[in-house]
């Protein structure tokens, strides 16, 4: 035979119930004001992040460029040494030539 619910049990019931259904309020509540913000700001993280992104993007672009001019300006560099080099040799090769060297020269050839 089934128990029957004493009048204490039966008020214990309805106050657990209505806590419960109060915090079930709450917590739609809660979920209600959370979704309203997530939809809020994440559109806005969103961009934030792709406007990120597209810095570093334009960042690594630049540091790109930077390292193709270095690398231009080396080889110029080194170009302007290889001329420096050359012009060198020219100017001791002019101070190796005298005129009596180069009549030795021409007497040899004949």
């Amino acid at each position: 035979m089934p128990k029957t619910i004493t009048h204490d049990e039966l008020q214990f019931i309805e106050h657990a119930n209505k806590i419960l259904n109060e915090h079930a309020e709450l917590v739609k509540y809660v979920i209600n004001e959370t979704e309203g913000m997530l939809n809020t700001y994440v559109p806005v993280l969103k961009t934030y992040i792709k406007a990120i992104v597209n810095i570093r993007t334009e960042f690594s672009q630049e540091v790109i460029h930077i390292a193709q001019s270095l690398r231009e300006l080396k080889s110029i560099t080194g170009q302007t040494q290889e001329l420096i080099n050359f012009s060198s040799a020219l100017i001791k090769l002019n101070e190796i030539l005298t005129p009596e060297l180069i009549e030795k020269l021409n007497k040899l050839n004949k």
